[in-house]
């Protein structure tokens, strides 16, 4: 089961996670967008078991370093973060989760820029990928002449692949999406959107990746209206939204989101194919096809 909303107020987003919190669901996906102080609010939660959990809303970037201290001492770690509004006014919301094993990393306030250059986005996604770690979550927010980004990296022990794109405009991130989705000889394999954050000036930052979840679909540059409709279609076929963010705010708000049946990739799988040769039995003991589970008939 799942509960999903968008546009809501600070209050109503606090509210919403007192009732669904309290009757064991857990939030997938966060969006805060809009101008501050009159920020809005997109989740989606999921009634499931899984470790304990602390969310913020509606606090600045000291406020948000402020919960990041406390709650990662006791343990957590960010899952879901975002952030809306310029440098200096900006708004934070984020989850935190109890138990990822392994190291992590998480940073806000990156500026973007070459991977070369320390303490730039994609310098720390350059440096995270050579740990082993894969992109969670992003948010990108601050201004088209300065644009920072709030981002969350896990383990990646399935070593699934990723391909991070830090800012494009809707139609290069159409050309993008068309790229990654439609990869040369891959037709089963190709990659797919995980996580696709919008700025409030219509930029996108997204990633893409090789695991799977089954048969997925996926929107951007929808209004409200555009949103609902096509959340109302995607759910009479069994879908729900896995990752819904907004950006911008009024009639200008934008929405970017993807739809599934299932918000947690399949774990791969390995099976030899083949005949049998003896003569070369130790060799086939360690080779053989790699097969992802839950490939999309």
């Amino acid at each position: 089961m799942f509960e999903a909303y968008h546009g809501v107020t600070a209050a109503e987003h606090q509210a919403r996670f007192n009732q669904l919190s309290a009757s064991g669901y857990r939030m997938i996906s966060l969006s805060v967008y809009g101008d501050p102080p009159g920020v809005r609010y997109a989740a989606v939660w999921v009634q499931r078991p899984g470790p304990a959990f602390a969310a913020v809303h509606g606090v600045d970037a000291t406020g948000y370093q402020g919960f990041f201290d406390t709650w990662t001492a006791k343990g957590f770690a960010p899952v879901l973060v975002s952030a809306a509004g310029t440098i200096s006014d900006a708004i934070f919301a984020a989850v935190f989760e109890q138990g990822i094993s392994g190291a992590w990393q998480a940073y806000h306030g990156m500026p973007s820029g070459p991977a070369a250059n320390p303490g730039t986005f994609q310098a720390f996604n350059a440096a995270a990928q050579a740990a082993g770690q894969i992109l969670r979550s992003a948010a990108i927010y601050g201004t088209p002449a300065d644009q920072r980004f709030a981002a969350v990296w896990h383990p990646n022990p399935g070593f699934v692949k990723g391909h991070v794109h830090p800012s494009e405009t809707a139609d290069g991130y159409q050309t993008v999406f068309d790229a990654e989705t439609q990869l040369p000889g891959f037709t089963l394999h190709a990659y797919r959107p995980a996580y696709v954050a919008v700025s409030g000036y219509g930029t996108y930052c997204s990633i893409f990746t090789d695991d799977v979840v089954g048969p997925w679909v996926a929107r951007h540059g929808l209004t409200a209206q555009q949103y609902q409709a096509e959340f109302n279609a995607q759910t009479a076929q069994g879908c729900y939204p896995i990752c819904v963010q907004g950006g911008g705010s009024g009639a200008a708000t934008r929405y970017a989101a993807i739809f599934a049946r299932q918000d947690v990739p399949a774990p791969r799988q390995w099976s030899v194919t083949g005949a049998q040769i003896p003569a070369l039995g130790a060799f086939g003991q360690h080779a053989g096809h790699v097969h992802l589970g839950g490939i999309p008939e």
